[in-house]
């Protein structure tokens, strides 16, 4: 029988690949960088999700309400801080209703002071967080909006003086009004100030759209743009970013602007580049919340609820009030024993390090605690004298 024929190189290989009893796993696609952010983790709901927790808010926050009142008529028997027994809290829809009527004065703001776009995009992404945590009914959005437009100033990187930015608006709280909530801002966001936003998504499709096979026209997609930019625009005063992605934002939004370009577009980047389709639906919920932002807020909704926020108030954030001063006087006295504590710790530092390298030197020709004194020519038993 005549011996075998060698194995060429390339068999060698496959024949030992495929004994190989465990062949390396396949690695997986990279993930999306928007997945690995704490806006996909921590800002992403379904709707019923989204729906729940703006309920709760709003129940947690009557609760409280209620409660203060009890406790400024007990402190002060006189007062009695409650609404007429006719007058009903607001809603969650109207608590949103409230919100986004003042979303819509960001960009009238943001063009007086100076900013650009992405710190009113930033700043519509924070009051929108802010008030998943916080209610309308203790914390109105008069106020807290220009706490957090000058935090998106900064975390933009668009720095600004807070005196410079309190004389660019008109009406404006004090700076110390402004300043004294960004810690109660910042905590409500988690401290997670990065923001992936739809209009940078739909910049990233404009320029795709330019390396098509048979491109759009240079002005004619800039005609379309302009259109996209502004639905973009329109998305900030709806809820879409706490349930869908910014491609998917940005995506519906370029189909409300040119349905074909975009249906082409999407056809390529599936088949040169094997992108995932979009979820059934999800053009048409993103599609349906932009109309209905366009009709706007009934403003005579929004001027009935904040007239009755006038009455649901907490007392204890009503100045004058019983609470408002026993607040002040916990604030102060929880603030005189951080001090105190911070007083004892760097004692107590001090002592620890003394205990380590001993006790401090004594200057040169100064006697040591405790020790006997030699008059000059006297020399006691020393033989050394």
């Amino acid at each position: 029988m005549p011996p075998a024929a060698p194995l060429a190189p390339n068999d060698a290989v496959a024949s030992n690949i495929s004994s190989d009893p465990n062949p390396p796993p396949v690695p997986e696609p990279p993930r999306p960088l928007y997945r690995e952010s704490s806006q996909f983790k921590h800002w992403r709901f379904s709707p019923k999700q989204l729906e729940a927790r703006r309920a709760t808010v709003n129940e947690r926050a009557i609760a409280r309400v209620r409660a203060g009142w009890e406790e400024e008529k007990r402190d002060d028997p006189e007062s009695d801080p409650r609404p007429p027994p006719d007058l009903s809290p607001p809603t969650p829809a109207e608590e949103l209703a409230l919100l986004t009527f003042y979303m819509s004065s960001l960009p009238g703001m943001c063009k007086a002071i100076g900013f650009p776009e992405v710190v009113e995009a930033t700043t519509a992404t924070y009051l929108k967080r802010f008030y998943l945590t916080n209610s309308v009914i203790e914390w109105h959005p008069k106020n807290v909006m220009y706490t957090v437009l000058f935090l998106a100033s900064k975390t933009c990187n668009i720095p600004i003086s807070i005196t410079d930015f309190c004389n660019r608006i008109k009406n404006t709280n004090k700076p110390d009004s402004i300043l004294e909530l960004e810690f109660l801002v910042s905590q409500s966001l988690r401290f997670e100030f990065a923001v992936h936003h739809a209009h940078r998504a739909a910049w990233g499709i404009y320029l795709d759209m330019q390396a098509m096979p048979d491109p759009p026209a240079i002005p004619t997609l800039e005609s379309t743009f302009a259109a996209v930019q502004k639905a973009v625009r329109l998305s900030r005063l709806t809820s879409a970013e706490l349930l869908f992605s910014p491609a998917q934002i940005a995506l519906a939004c370029w189909r409300s602007a040119d349905s074909a370009l975009t249906d082409r577009y999407a056809a390529w980047k599936r088949d040169a580049f094997g992108a995932p389709q979009v979820p059934e639906g999800v053009l048409d919920r993103i599609a349906g919340m932009l109309e209905e932002a366009k009709r706007g807020v009934d403003r005579e909704v929004v001027r009935l609820v904040d007239r009755r926020l006038r009455l649901w108030r907490d007392p204890s954030k009503i100045e004058g009030s019983a609470l408002y001063k026993k607040r002040q006087a916990e604030a102060e006295a929880a603030d005189a024993e951080k001090r105190a504590k911070r007083a004892r710790d760097a004692q107590v530092a001090r002592e620890s390090h003394e205990a380590v390298f001993g006790l401090e030197l004594i200057s040169q020709g100064d006697p040591l605690p405790g020790a006997a004194t030699v008059k000059e020519g006297e020399g006691g038993d020393d033989p050394f004298v």
